[in-house]
């Protein structure tokens, strides 16, 4: 990856940095005290909160996005993927009893709860390993490698033994540095966690859909194989270009000798 993505030309002051690492701390706490609240009133109210601050700190890092191609291309990255998702989620259970059950045991207030969690973490994890720990460790060595250890960093901190993260990591880390954007990262990753929080709900971790699967497992596994195929679309496109790249090199340096043959 060869494209550029520079943190200091978005953040043009100190104290833009210091309301934004204020906005962070407010999503990460807010967020922690939402996941342990069980008082349905404050819950609300934390939800909100953290959807509004988790807005104007994505509004902050992205003040610069024109709609141009780049925006469209990258709204269309995530249209696709929810597409995708519906489609093979569609192939598998019947899609209106899916939604019945969600309607049934998923109250509006969880919902936001659910929705304003997602979105948080979604910001604040993007803004961290995408954003500045990745502009970091640019700065001190290649571009591959500053995907290495971010996206180590992302698996690490999770505290979890799920190699499946690390892998998500370096295919974020690649796509922000492709659009110098958090656009589509934070879209898709929000995505992906609200079908992860959604699952959780214990009343679908028991709904059974179809022969053997429950509700929740058809949501992770859909989720899960959706990701895996942007992933591998991600990775055999870098792969093209690369090999795009190496071809025209070799031409180009094969023009050149001939050149210098026809003129000695």
């Amino acid at each position: 990856m060869t494209a550029t993505f520079s943190s200091e030309s978005r953040l043009r002051s100190p104290r833009n940095s210091y309301y934004l690492v204020i906005g962070l701390v407010l999503i990460l706490g807010l967020s922690l005290f939402l996941k342990n609240c069980t008082i349905e009133k404050v819950a609300t109210i934390v939800a909100f909160v953290i959807l509004i601050v988790s807005a104007t700190v994505f509004i902050e890092i992205e003040r610069e996005i024109k709609f141009n191609r780049l925006l469209l291309l990258q709204l269309g990255i995530v249209i696709c993927y929810l597409l995708l998702f519906t489609y093979w989620l569609s192939l598998s259970v019947n899609l209106m009893e899916l939604i019945a059950l969600i309607e049934k045991f998923v109250t509006p207030n969880a919902l936001l709860k659910i929705v304003a969690g997602a979105i948080g973490v979604a910001v604040f994890e993007e803004v961290m390993f995408r954003r500045f720990l990745l502009d970091f460790l640019r700065k001190g060595m290649s571009t591959k490698w500053a995907i290495f250890w971010s996206s180590f960093a992302f698996f690490f901190l999770h505290f979890t033994f799920n190699p499946f993260l690390f892998l998500s990591g370096v295919f974020y880390a690649n796509l922000a540095l492709r659009f110098r954007s958090l656009i589509v990262v934070i879209l898709l990753h929000a995505f992906y966690n609200i079908i992860g929080y959604l699952s959780k709900v214990k009343s679908l971790q028991v709904s059974h859909l179809g022969d053997s699967l429950t509700a929740s497992q058809w949501l992770v596994g859909s989720n899960t194989i959706t990701d895996m195929i942007f992933m591998g679309v991600l990775t055999l496109y870098i792969a093209g270009m690369w090999i795009f790249k190496k071809v025209k090199a070799s031409k180009r340096e094969y023009t050149v000798e001939v050149v210098k043959v026809v003129r000695e």
